[in-house]
């Protein structure tokens, strides 16, 4: 039945047209028939009326109606022909007919007219949402790209767009010498170029791609005006440039271009390079242009703008995220490359990122990424408590928006430290946005445990050189002990032999009993130096007492003979109580005289009266 179906309304048109063309000439015959009588004329002319209506109606153009009504026309002028004494004139019937004729045909015009520019408006509503459908899907597909495959991206849009509005080629140029884009309005237009970075072509049409890089802007001086004014760039013909594009004309002439439209693509009011289209002389050799032409109407040159807007945000997020990598990688290698432990944590105390001094192994930091401190900790054998403390402490500066600063001691059996303990500062800081929201937590870990050290041997040494004070002092005391000592030891001797010697000068006859006490005091006086030297010799340990049999009283005997002239001076009976035999000790027998000799000086020094 769909068979018959399409094939009857193949045949429609041309049936009903062949059943108004016989039903014509049938009112032809029955007109003449009746000797063309004036009902049966007017019906003639009616019914070719309403047929010639009923055909244009059909029909595309005026051809059809014009053959109905010259058939029509040959009909009555036959019939009348052949009729003996119309009632009507031939001319009367006939240009009747053709009087229809004109007026249907003017009113198809008109209505072919009307269609037509309903169609092709229609046609390019249609293609300007085909293509504002085509550039949203670009744009969407723009943002999700990755950077790896933004310049593909970008060329199959190109092409797709170019394919679309029938575009021989489709490029972006920018402006500077990076990737990016640069500006020919940061500096001098001599120190800007303009590059082509991306391209789609067509069939059959060769790349220009390597051959337009690096153009010195002040080569296209021209073309660099127009794009600074930020708007887009119609040319028509390349013929009709103006010959202040005289360098641009040749460029593009070498090309083989003869019709192009060019977009600025700017950021932040800023121009970083263009968009274009270009249809080829080829193309305006077989008739085209017209039509090309067309195509850059003011509704598609505003859509390829979007177009152009789109790549442009595509390039700057490329250069975005270029520069935040960069950012990232150093910021992670400066927090890599910190001495002391750092870490970052989520508000629930997660692990997001760890330096190398936090965790070593570099399988165990990736493990920990995402885990708690307690998770952590308990493998590391560290405790779980440990681990939570850690956790309440991030926990806390994440709800409070403050600092946490606090102390740990962490007992490890594989470290060389004293009692294989480890002592660390730990500072817990929240980072916050400007909602108010704390986004992470930074931790860090100073290990103090050189510094524990440290104050342990400061306070050693501090409670060493206290004693060492002590000593010293102690040392100074017996210094001026000595001092006092050594004058006794001195004076003693030289009194000694000042009053044996005033003694004598006085009465020369005890010169034989004092002589030799003067001798013995001057020997002492001789002996005072070397004891004091022996006393500094047995003080550091350079010299032992020599130890020897000794005859105390004969010591004693001896020393109250010296102290007597001192004794009968300061008006002191000095006498000595000895044993009759010896009372022998073993000591050494320098220091026996030096203990001897302050035993009984000292006395007659202080003592008034009588000492014994």
């Amino acid at each position: 039945m769909s068979y018959i179906s399409s094939w009857l309304r193949r045949r429609y048109v041309a049936s009903t047209w062949a059943f108004f063309y016989l039903y014509t000439g049938w009112m032809a015959l029955l007109a003449a028939a009746n000797h063309f009588d004036g009902d049966y004329a007017v019906e003639l002319v009616f019914a070719q009326t309403a047929l010639g209506i009923s055909v244009g109606l059909g029909a595309r153009s005026t051809r059809p109606v014009l053959w109905f009504f010259g058939a029509g026309t040959l009909l009555a002028a036959g019939s009348l022909f052949y009729t003996s004494d119309p009632e009507v004139s031939l001319l009367v019937v006939i240009g009747g007919i053709v009087v229809v004729a004109l007026i249907e045909s003017a009113a198809l015009e008109g209505r072919l007219a009307v269609e037509n520019d309903l169609s092709r408006q229609r046609e390019k509503l249609e293609q300007s949402t085909e293509l504002n459908q085509k550039i949203a899907e670009i744009s969407a597909e723009l943002v999700d790209v990755s950077s790896g495959r933004l310049d593909r991206k970008i060329e199959k849009a190109l092409g797709t767009v170019g394919s679309f509005v029938e575009a021989d080629r489709s490029y972006v140029f920018l402006y500077g010498q990076n990737p990016e884009g640069g500006s020919p309005e940061e500096g001098p237009v001599e120190e800007t170029s303009v590059s082509n970075t991306h391209e789609w072509c067509a069939g059959g049409v060769s790349s220009q791609k390597e051959n337009l890089r690096s153009i010195p802007c002040s080569q296209v001086l021209w073309w660099t005006q127009q794009m600074k004014k930020k708007e887009p760039l119609l040319i028509p013909s390349v013929s009709g440039l103006p010959e202040a594009a005289s360098a641009e004309q040749k460029i593009l002439e070498a090309q083989g271009i003869e019709s192009l439209v060019v977009l600025p693509m700017t950021r932040g009011g800023e121009l970083i390079g263009f968009v274009g289209f270009d249809a080829s002389e080829e193309r305006v050799a077989k008739g085209r242009l017209a039509e090309e032409r067309a195509a850059w109407s003011e509704q598609t040159v505003t859509v390829l703008q979007v177009l152009s807007d789109s790549i442009a945000n595509t390039l700057h997020r490329r250069k975005a995220g270029k520069r935040l990598r960069e950012t990232r990688d150093y910021c992670r290698q400066v927090l890599n490359q910190l001495p002391v432990e750092l870490a970052i944590f989520d508000s629930d105390g997660r692990i997001e990122h760890v330096n190398p001094n936090g965790i070593a192994d570099p399988e165990v930091r990736e493990w920990a990424r995402g885990r708690t401190n307690e998770e952590y900790c308990r493998r590391r054998g560290l405790g779980a408590s440990l681990g939570r403390r850690r956790d309440e402490a991030i926990q806390a500066a994440a709800e409070d928006k403050t600092t946490v600063q606090f102390g740990e001691t962490i007992a490890d059996e594989t470290t060389e430290t004293e009692e294989g303990r480890l002592y660390y500062r730990r500072v817990l800081e929240p980072l916050i946005d400007l909602e108010g929201k704390v986004m992470s937590v930074v931790g860090c870990g100073l290990d103090i445990t050189e510094r524990v050290r440290l104050q342990k041997e400061l306070k050693r040494a501090k409670k060493e050189a206290e004693q060492a004070r002590r000593e010293a002092e102690e040392a100074s005391r017996a210094k001026s002990a000595f001092l006092v000592n050594m004058s006794h030891e001195i004076c003693t001797p030289l009194t000694s032999v000042i009053g044996f010697a005033e003694t004598i000068g006085e009465d020369s006859s005890k010169a034989s009993r004092f002589a030799p006490l003067i001798e013995k005091s001057g020997k002492r006086l001789l002996k005072t130096p070397n004891g004091a030297l022996n006393l500094s010799k047995l003080q550091a340990e350079q010299m032992q007492p020599v130890e020897e049999p000794v005859d105390v009283t004969r010591q004693v005997r001896r020393v109250a003979e010296e102290r007597a002239p001192q004794a009968e001076s300061s008006g002191v009976d000095l006498s000595t109580v000895l044993p009759g035999s010896p009372v022998w000790a073993k000591a050494d027998e320098g220091g026996v005289q030096i203990a001897l000799q302050n035993l009984i000086s000292n006395p007659i020094k202080y003592a008034k009266g009588e000492a014994t």
